[in-house]
């Protein structure tokens, strides 16, 4: 039999394919049917999606928000409720009746409802000369509150007196209770005696004290320029009215006063008030005022400045 060779000729040679490229290839098949198929499945696959569902959320929302409301009425209610028992209270404690307190007597106040220690604050300010010429003029004491105020403010009756003018016409009401001319010494007026001056309220009464309490007394007026916010206006307005006695302030032992005492003195800081301490420690007792010139740090313009309140023992 005669064997056909046309099988090896190149023109039918096929081609051929090692083990891991046939390995390939069927993996890369597989994965074309995979997506194939996905592809053709997914929509069946697939849900349709819902709306979301807010409304359990809103209605939390909502019960918070009411919550909210409720808790801010009831605090609203606390507050009024707190202020009425305050009123109450002064209601309960005042007994309130038409006065006019430049005549009444502690027996009266007392009736009133006041306490001691505001009946001997008002009879204290009525010794030292204070009026009451307003029924507003009443609201300026300390010791009486906004609320016992407002109680009394109604009752107050400051008295007038009528007189006619030249034409016999209208008959004009003045204050009976005119302000009087007097004088107050800046070493022993009180807060309350320095608010009898014109143009000064108890910010400035109480800062002039403080101040004379930490220089030891005033042996000027013009030392009131010191006060903070004090002007020469302030000064000239009130100076017919104010006296002092240079003699009575409280004097600095410089042989026996100490560093802690001697720095809180307003015309000395902390370096020269050591200065001076140290100088003693050195050199012995001071013989005399004019030796503070002798110490490092101490300008004549404090010296001349403190001089009045040095005494050397």
């Amino acid at each position: 039999m005669k064997r056909n060779n046309n099988i090896d000729h190149p023109k039918y040679s096929f081609p051929t394919f090692s083990y891991t490229q046939k390995r390939g290839i069927f993996v890369l098949v597989s994965c074309i049917v995979v997506l194939l198929g996905a592809n053709i499945l997914l929509p069946f696959l697939k849900k349709e999606s819902k709306p979301q569902d807010f409304s359990e959320f809103e209605k939390q929302i909502a019960s918070y928000e009411a919550e909210l409301i409720k808790n801010k009425a009831e605090n609203q209610n606390r507050y009024f409720n707190y202020s009425d028992v305050n009123r109450s209270f002064a209601e309960n404690k005042l007994n309130p009746f038409p006065f006019d307190p430049n005549q009444m007597t502690s027996q009266r106040w007392t009736q009133l409802g006041l306490s001691e220690k505001q009946i001997r604050t008002i009879e204290n300010f009525k010794s030292k000369g204070g009026k009451f010429r307003k029924k507003e003029d009443f609201r300026k004491m300390y010791c009486i509150s906004a609320k016992e105020y407002e109680i009394l403010a109604p009752y107050i009756q400051i008295e007038q007196i009528s007189f006619q003018n030249p034409t016999g016409q209208n008959s004009i009401a003045v204050e009976k209770y005119e302000k009087k001319k007097f004088t107050l010494d800046l070493n022993e007026a009180d807060t309350l005696d320095f608010q009898e001056l014109r143009g000064i309220g108890p910010a400035y009464s109480s800062r002039i004290v403080k101040y004379r309490n930490r220089l030891g007394g005033f042996y000027s007026k013009n030392q009131l320029l010191e006060v903070f916010g004090f002007t020469p206006e302030m000064l000239s307005k009130i100076e017919s009215s104010i006296t002092l006695n240079p003699e009575n302030i409280n004097h600095i032992n410089l042989n026996i006063i100490s560093l802690n005492e001697l720095k809180k003195h307003p015309y000395l800081d902390y370096y020269q008030a050591k200065a001076i301490v140290q100088y003693r420690e050195k050199n012995g007792k001071y013989k005399s005022v004019n030796d503070l010139l002798l110490v490092n740090l101490m300008t004549e313009e404090v010296f001349l400045k403190l001089k009045p309140y040095l005494i050397v023992e």
